[in-house]
């Protein structure tokens, strides 16, 4: 399954004489249950390939929780929580 990300963040240092850049993933839905299967795994993906840092942001009470887990498990993820109210008009969003 293909993965887009949205970079919206990326902070510059130097490391023993040579700059590194570091990417920050500033809004993701890793809790959302698409992700059930295999979180973990995207997780890890992401990581490795130099994504250190992931906001969790929560839309729902449920996902804000999930974020909250997130948080406890690793290290490199931090969470936002908020609930999002969505009118519906005509029976569609």
């Amino acid at each position: 399954m293909p993965i887009l990300i949205e970079f919206n963040y990326f902070s510059k240092f130097w490391v023993e004489g040579r700059l590194k850049v570091e990417f920050f993933d500033s809004h993701a839905h890793y809790d959302d249950e698409k992700f059930n299967e295999d979180r973990e795994e995207i997780i890890e993906k992401i990581y490795n390939a130099d994504i250190t840092k992931f906001i969790s942001a929560g839309y729902s009470l449920e996902s804000s929780k999930k974020g909250i887990e997130l948080t406890e498990k690793y290290d490199y993820i931090y969470t936002t929580s908020g609930i999002i109210w969505i009118k519906k008009i005509n029976n569609r969003v």
